[in-house]
């Protein structure tokens, strides 16, 4: 029986890569469709104690996967922690950013003094320049407009 190789010259084995090529291709193309036609999550709702109840339920969830306390993590980790956090309770972190920034919080009101310690966690004890490195411009502002409005 005789062993038949392939050398890198051969027409064959040419065909081979572009076919392999065009499935590695189409596999990640999928993958980017699949991720993409994801449906956007909403913002959370201000003041709503059922809300900030999803969201300390998502906390306990994916704090207890971690090594450390979620607020020992560096900060830009502590971002990812809370977005994951969001994502799990059925909201966008983000979303809720934005919205809480031009929305209308009450600091006498606790539930909107409880998301906002939940928003602002991965910026307590650094500075405003770490705090550029991981997050936008826009978010920076809707940062500095929630400490604004909670003071």
């Amino acid at each position: 029986m005789a062993i038949i190789t392939r050398s890198p010259e051969s027409k064959t084995y040419h065909t081979m890569q572009k076919k392999r090529a065009s499935a590695i291709v189409t596999g990640t193309a999928l993958l980017l469709l699949v991720a993409c036609s994801k449906p956007d999550l909403p913002a959370a709702p201000l003041g709503e104690r059922p809300v900030l109840q999803q969201l300390a339920d998502g906390y306990e969830l994916v704090a207890e996967q971690l090594p450390v306390s979620p607020r020992k993590l560096p900060p830009a980790e502590r971002r990812k922690f809370l977005e994951t956090v969001f994502r799990e309770a059925g909201f966008d972190y983000n979303a809720t950013l934005t919205s809480a920034a031009a929305g209308a919080l009450d600091p006498a009101n606790q539930h909107h003094r409880d998301l906002v310690e939940l928003l602002v966690l991965p910026t307590v004890g650094i500075s405003q320049d770490d705090i550029a490195g991981f997050y936008s411009t826009e978010e920076l502002a809707a940062i500095q407009a929630i400490e604004m409005t909670m003071r």
